[in-house]
């Protein structure tokens, strides 16, 4: 009974009655999707909790409150050329809870963190920065309808000719709360016996508190067709998929493509595969028509458990396309070297997970001394334009682990064309690490990271060095002191600074 109620809710939600089931293909583009979501939104939500109830019951759950409080001496809080430094003594008082759930059909992480920055010299400077980070992934009805979520909000800044700090210590007048959201119900079926089949919708949004950046929210529709099983060594697998871009007071943009992809094992070390298809995007650029035909063709190698090798070539609209990535883990140490090539912009950075896990050479998340936590960090920069780009990336990276030290280097090369205004940037980067367990309660951590963009009208230098020690006082407490030097030479003096601060903290959890 309850079941028949929910669907006769849901066929005479008035959205629903609104759309044109014939064209259904067309629901990413259809104006009633920007003009309605926030109701369909609320009735997707109120069936997803409903259909989640039994999950959330059978889950296992934790609940982690803590609570940090630190004190920083930072000697150029406006990061001011050095001619017009101020400094000042900032406390934090920052409280946090991380929510974790576990369960046959369903995964759940949240944690949130209240940052609150008390300045000694100038109490006008005080503020308060909401911090979170969540993911969902939950089973709705078994085997066949799933759901993945995902928030996160930060301050970012969003120009690269704007100041830059580490973290919000540092008083800018451009800094901005980013708020990312996405929601991905989809569902998985059979097609008599030999066939399977994933439909999933997507929605994000990304929005900003600073007026000079866009907001925008997105809608896409995917279908995937694949055989069950592999037709001996060969499988194939087709793709459509389709999003709409809305933007505020700007040109919206689409994304649609179709695509086949066929794969041949040739052993279980050696395999090939091939991609052919079609593209229609609609966005701002210079080019003609950012459309048409795609291919590429590619191999994988893997020798051992331990060592993997892939690489495809191609051609896009834009041009030949390469890809490459290879993987080689060893008992204390491993290896990663990636290329890749996309499109992407200032929101697709910016509703990506731009938080990824530091991961040591035993495939193990490092933990961060001051917090305890698994350590992040950011793989994006600030754009220059609210364009779409051609964003291709390399990436090297090397690390090793002994008894008591974990060391890594990372480098990396990235350059995005934007398409509407043909401006290049590069950016070159590297970073080195180093830690060692001094004693059981003890650790000493250091790292040096440099980062070079090169662009049409400045070039950038960007330096950061710091080390700190932590000591974990019991099970619940720790305590760290934290040394960081930054340094950023511009083409102007309102882009060339140093910062320097000295951080003693303790944390306490419960």
């Amino acid at each position: 009974t309850e079941w028949i109620f929910l669907l006769r809710e849901i066929l005479t939600y008035p959205p629903l009655r609104e759309l044109d089931w014939q064209n259904i293909t067309m629901l990413t583009h259809h104006r009633c999707v920007r003009r309605h979501y926030q109701q369909a939104a609320f009735c997707a939500v109120a069936i997803m909790v409903m259909l989640l109830s039994s999950s959330v019951h059978a889950a296992q759950w934790s609940v982690a409150p803590s609570l940090t409080v630190s004190e920083t001496y930072i000697d150029n809080v406006r990061l001011s050329s050095n001619s017009d430094k101020q400094s000042d003594l900032v406390t934090q008082i920052n409280p946090s809870v991380a929510l974790t759930g576990n369960g046959k059909n369903l995964t759940l992480s949240l944690r949130y963190n209240l940052q609150n920055l008390v300045y000694l010299d100038e109490p006008s400077r005080n503020n308060s920065y909401h911090q979170l980070r969540s993911s969902l992934n939950a089973t709705l009805l078994p085997q066949r309808l799933f759901i993945d979520a995902s928030t996160s909000l930060s301050q970012q800044v969003l120009s690269p000719d704007d100041k830059v700090s580490i973290g919000n210590l540092g008083v800018v007048s451009n800094r901005s709360d980013v708020l990312s959201t996405r929601v991905s119900p989809y569902l998985r079926s059979r097609l008599g016996e030999n066939l399977q089949t994933e439909i999933r919708y997507s929605y994000d949004n990304v929005s900003y508190s600073d007026s000079s950046a866009l907001n925008s929210s997105s809608g896409g529709l995917s279908v995937n067709l694949r055989p069950n099983r592999a037709l001996g060594s060969w499988s194939w697998q087709l793709n459509w998929q389709q999003r709409e871009i809305y933007y505020d007071d700007r040109a919206d943009e689409r994304r649609e493509s179709a695509s086949l992809r066929v794969s041949y094992q040739v052993s279980a070390r050696i395999g090939f595969n091939g991609v052919a298809g079609i593209e229609n995007n609609k966005y701002s650029s210079q080019r003609a028509s950012p459309r048409g035909e795609y291919w590429n063709l590619g191999a994988n190698w893997r020798p051992s458990s331990r060592t993997n090798l892939s690489a495809t070539a191609g051609e896009r609209f834009f041009g030949r396309t390469w890809s490459l990535n290879f993987a080689h883990q060893a008992r204390r140490h491993n290896w990663g070297l990636s290329y890749a090539e996309s499109i992407s912009s200032r929101r697709a950075l910016q509703s990506e997970i731009r938080e990824l896990l530091l991961i040591d050479p035993d495939g193990n998340p490092v933990i961060d001394p001051d917090t305890l936590e698994p350590r992040l960090f950011s793989v994006a920069f600030p754009v220059s334009f609210n364009q779409v780009f051609i964003r291709k990336t390399a990436t090297a990276n090397w690390g090793m682990r002994t008894k008591k030290t974990t060391s890594g280097i990372s480098v990396f090369t990235e350059q995005r064309s934007f398409e509407g205004n043909g401006v290049v940037d590069e950016i070159f980067g590297s970073t080195l690490r180093w830690s060692w367990q001094v004693s059981r309660k003890n650790q000493f951590s250091t790292s040096m990271t440099w980062r070079k963009t090169l662009r049409e009208d400045n070039d950038d230098i960007f330096r950061v060095a710091s080390a700190s020690l932590s000591q974990r006082i019991n099970k619940s407490a720790s305590a760290s002191i934290s040394l960081r030097r930054l340094q950023r030479v511009g083409d102007s003096i309102n882009n060339t600074y140093t910062s320097n601060t000295i951080t003693a903290s303790l944390r306490i959890s419960w």
